[in-house]
């Protein structure tokens, strides 16, 4: 199956979401933080939110601010596209889908991450088509035909805005059996936040590994200290005030933009905050440790510390878990980047949100 194909047969639906993000109007489908959120920044794009809509019956009728909140089925009385702002982007589209309403979308991907990627500022379908050679290269370099179900279902979602038939995993997200943990694992953890998913390698591997959790913002690296402590696995987790990035440096960084009540932090030369920044290849000469297995979640910094990770991804070959989703084009650019550096490494993709974030590209030798 070509994607060219693929972006054809989806032509109709792409000209639609067109339409759609031309209105003056929405509705939002969710009355939550996200909801808030949403409307926020909808207005801050010059839209207006007539209402919005909640599945909770309880919020039928109710306000927020001055804006009504309506149950489902009074949609089916407006002709107003539907902006979905929830966690269950993916339940909720298929729910109007059953009600017969066509003219909805889900907008994280331009709401959710500092500005949104590229997809914000240039059409999916541009951005595409510009980069056609490089996406059939990499969808042909996946080694399962679920990785390749699971490409094609992201494809769809970023041209069609539409979440509903996005490919969950069936399994927790780093837990992909292709290039999950081992025991004595040796795990670099970029972008531990406050140390989440550094304590679950550490127990669901019984203690039996040492886990290096690069965390370069201080209030997030201070609870990362305290939950490692709380959690009894000093010794096993290490905390490192430090990101990774292509060299050792230090820069300027982002940490004002929220969606909901998260904060995400992330490279900006106009920043107000200044972090250390490491190359992931003297980090480990440096320690003397030779990584197994290594975990990317950089806030769109993750090709810039793959090339500061070249002497280890090519000598070592350590497992790879490495999210492609905070810019549009690292779905196809950090498959074939890692390709160029070890010819050996195996892909698999998984998906583990209702909407655009959370994409993980797996990879092993």
């Amino acid at each position: 199956m070509r994607i060219a194909d693929v972006i054809n047969s989806l032509g109709e639906r792409i000209d639609s979401v067109a339409g759609m993000l031309g209105s003056a109007d929405f509705i939002v489908f969710g009355a939550g933080n996200g909801g808030r959120f949403a409307k926020a920044c909808l207005e801050g794009m010059g839209k207006r939110v007539a209402f919005f809509c909640d599945n909770d019956p309880k919020k039928d009728g109710t306000f927020i601010g001055s804006t009504m909140v309506l149950a489902p089925e009074r949609l089916l009385e407006q002709d107003i596209p539907i902006c979905i702002a929830s966690d269950w982007a993916n339940e909720i589209a298929s729910q109007l889908k059953g009600m017969g309403i066509k003219r909805y979308l889900d907008l994280s991907a331009m709401l959710w991450h500092h500005g949104g990627n590229e997809s914000a500022n240039i059409s999916a379908r541009e951005l595409m088509s510009n980069n056609m050679e490089d996406i059939e290269k990499a969808y042909g370099m996946f080694a399962d035909e679920e990785s390749r179900r699971v490409f094609l279902s992201v494809i769809k979602y970023r041209l069609t805005l539409d979440p509903a038939g996005l490919v969950n995993a069936p399994f927790k997200q780093y837990y992909n059996p292709h290039a999950s943990l081992v025991r004595n694992d040796v795990i670099i953890d970029g972008g531990a936040w406050v140390g989440d998913t550094a304590i679950g390698f550490a127990r669901h591997l019984a203690c039996q590994c040492k886990v290096f959790s690069l965390e370069p913002e201080k209030t997030n690296y201070d609870l990362l200290r305290e939950n490692i402590i709380a959690s009894g696995l000093e010794g096993v987790v290490e905390p490192v005030m430090a990101g990774f990035w292509s060299n050792g440096c230090q820069m300027r960084f982002n940490s004002d933009i929220r969606y909901g009540e998260g904060t995400q932090y992330h490279v900006d030369p106009e920043g107000a905050g200044e972090i250390e920044l490491v190359a992931l290849d003297g980090f480990a000469r440096e320690r003397g440790i030779c990584p197994t297995l290594i975990k990317m979640d950089i806030e769109g910094a993750e090709v810039k510390v793959i090339e500061g990770s070249r002497e280890t991804v090519a000598e070592r070959s350590p497992r790879l878990q490495i999210s492609v989703y905070h810019r549009a084009s690292d779905l196809w650019e950090i498959p074939l980047l890692i390709k160029g550096i070890n010819p050996r490494y195996k892909f698999h993709l998984s998906h583990h949100s209702n909407n655009f974030s959370d994409t993980v590209l797996y990879a092993c030798v």
